[in-house]
């Protein structure tokens, strides 16, 4: 955990950094206990802190998982934008840095009612976790998502 970093009292990255990136198989990731009031399609919003691709393509990569299940494996590209924001990236980049904070969604088709395990998985370098927010149907719209 890191202190005061992005929009809520603390992030999460994994340590040390500066790592190559890694699989599922290595097994690298957080686990949550989760409770599921209704059952239905499960949406995971992670909601990061704006930060960069370290390898050569610029991107990002993370994986979320429920139980036992399939990782879906979500990924960023954000540019910085010192001047022009003439690409999708760019715009994405600025916004990220306005709101000091970038959303990635997951989605899981059927999820029962009950309590599930929510894994979150390191595959890229430099991800830097600050919130989930987990539920059935529309989530929040905003930045830090739910209260």
């Amino acid at each position: 955990m890191v202190p005061h970093l992005g929009r809520t009292r603390e992030a999460v990255l994994a340590l040390p950094q500066g790592q190559p990136a890694t699989s599922v198989a290595d097994g690298v990731r957080l686990e949550y206990a989760v409770p599921v009031a209704k059952a239905g399609d499960l949406n995971v919003q992670l909601i990061l802190v704006p930060t960069l691709g370290t390898g050569a393509d610029g991107k990002l990569r993370v994986g979320v998982s429920i139980d036992d299940g399939p990782v879906e494996v979500l990924t960023d590209l954000l540019t910085p934008a010192p001047n022009a924001a003439d690409s999708q990236p760019k715009r994405d980049w600025n916004k990220a840095v306005e709101d000091n904070a970038r959303t990635l969604t997951a989605h899981f088709p059927g999820v029962a009612a009950g309590r599930h395990v929510l894994k979150v998985w390191r595959i890229d370098d430099n991800v830097v976790l600050q919130r989930i927010v987990v539920g059935t149907g529309a989530l929040p719209g905003n930045y830090l998502g739910g209260r």
